[in-house]
């Protein structure tokens, strides 16, 4: 830890600020480190400062300063709470108001930095959803996790864990032996192979590894035309490289239309967000008007107490990251795009609502196809104290237009299944094929169904409900 404060918006996050030796930004109060859905800020903790009684008046200060609905948080004082910060924490908000707060959470701090930072992981690589049959799917595997050094691939059937069947609803036991284990924990899987239909037992030990957060950039073919596809997982640091390698590329090849696959995407750094917005619409998204030369991307409203921290965000044509970390703005590629289609789901949240929602707002066409997102048009900032990082809601994005109502989520323009039978990105894939019909239709596809899957029980919930990068993954969240 170290004295100077810094801003960054993750989750619906931007570089909004970067002060050393005060709050900045209307800050105020106890506030240390701030990453994540819009802020960071960071101090010294010493020992007189982390007794169990200063992290409570910590979190209850907090809370009534920075947090979106401070007015709806309980009235319990710190000296009357008998348990641990973490819990204090969430006792005032997500689990006070579930309703209206479905995302605050609290992790520790060296696991922010390794989620959102350095985007690496720990546990066995693997993310799961429920198919229109309730069945235990593998929707994603890590590369170079346990569960891909293991043999598992997307689609295959999960039946048991360490010798517990599986059911409509997984155990408590069995949530922490997929997900939450640390490393050198052991699991045993029993799947049924989607390739064969072959019954496999496998015990996986978990591990830390780096997560991939586009693991897939690829043009498809169509008649005369480029069409570009990214599947893209989440709004990590390492993405924006990423993000600007695979961009540059689409360009240089003259794709006509892109499909972003962010059904798995729940969010990150509103920065790379934005990034992700200009590399789409290019020159759309310029303003002559404006003071840098670019349109609102998304308007940021804090709450009462904190007007002076509202800030219009802009579409931006430069690693914003990169250049806080080496002082020079670096451009970015752009494909100019009037249209674009996102592949989305229950778990496209947040930064990844943000990037359709502010595209929307400069009337960019975007098509999406598969299933309602999480709905959360809400960011936080990251605020580190004596090695717990906090993230409650601190504001709401409005795009250009002035839209930002979409807590129920946004609605797929075609309803759409996620397929297991195939791997993403592969044309036959059915919300890709639907994306792909359309283009040449102007249609949804006939086959279209009601978007039957759901996230996997109280697991996938968790991984939505704390906006977290969708990994599958075991990083110790929510523990």
């Amino acid at each position: 830890m170290h004295a100077c404060i810094r801003y960054l918006p993750l989750i619906l996050a931007t570089l909004v600020l970067t002060a050393c030796g005060g709050g900045g930004g209307g800050g105020g109060g106890s506030s240390t480190t701030t990453t994540a859905t819009a802020t960071s800020s960071s101090s010294s903790s010493t020992a007189s400062t982390c007794s169990n009684t200063e992290q409570l008046n910590f979190v209850r200060n907090h809370v009534d300063n920075d947090y979106l609905f401070y007015k709806d948080a309980p009235q319990t004082t710190a000296a009357s709470y008998a348990g641990q910060p973490a819990d204090f924490f969430l006792d005032l908000t997500s689990r006070a108001q579930p309703a209206k707060d479905r995302f605050s959470f609290v992790i520790t701090a060296a696991e922010a930095a390794a989620m959102f930072q350095s985007g690496s992981a720990t546990g066995v690589g693997i993310d799961t959803r429920r198919d229109s049959a309730q069945s235990l799917r593998v929707a994603l595997v890590q590369p170079g996790s346990p569960a891909a050094l293991g043999g598992l691939k997307r689609g295959d059937r999960i039946t048991a864990i360490n010798g517990s069947s599986v059911s409509s609803n997984l155990s408590s036991a069995q949530i922490n032996a997929l997900y939450y284990g640390k490393v050198g924990d052991k699991v045993s899987l029993a799947y049924v192979r989607q390739s064969d239909g072959a019954s496999i037992s496998v015990t996986l030990t978990a591990a830390s590894f780096s997560s991939d957060p586009l693991p897939l950039a690829s043009i498809l073919p169509a008649g005369s035309a480029q069409i570009g596809y990214m599947a893209f997982h989440e709004f990590t640091k390492p993405s924006e490289n990423k993000l600007a390698s695979a961009i540059s590329d689409l360009a240089k090849a003259g794709v006509s239309d892109l499909v972003v696959d962010m059904r798995y995407n729940g969010g990150g750094y509103l920065a790379i967000a934005g990034e992700l917005g200009y590399m789409i619409a290019g020159s759309l998204s310029r303003d002559a008007n404006a003071a840098d030369g670019y349109k609102t991307f998304q308007y940021l409203v804090h709450n009462d107490k904190r007007t002076s921290r509202n800030y219009d965000f802009h579409f931006t044509p430069y690693k914003l990251l990169g250049s806080y970390d080496t002082g020079l703005n670096v451009a970015l590629p752009s494909l100019n795009l009037k249209r674009v289609y996102v592949l989305t789901s229950s778990s496209t949240c947040s930064a990844s609502e943000a990037v359709i929602n502010g595209l929307r707002g400069i009337d960019v066409e975007v098509i999406t196809i598969g299933g309602k997102t999480c709905g959360k048009p809400y960011g936080m900032y990251e605020t580190d104290n004596c090695g717990n990082a906090y993230f409650a809601l601190a504001f709401k994005g409005l795009n250009a237009k002035g839209f930002g109502d979409y807590e129920a989520g946004l609605a797929a323009n075609c309803t759409v299944a996620d397929d297991f039978s195939h791997e993403l990105g592969n044309s036959s894939e059915a919300m890709l094929a639907a994306a792909l019909t359309h283009r040449s239709t102007g249609s949804c596809p006939t086959t279209s169904v009601a978007f039957a899957l759901q996230s996997s029980g109280s697991v996938s919930d968790a991984i939505v409900q704390d906006d977290v990068p969708l990994r599958g993954l075991g990083s110790s969240i929510m523990r």
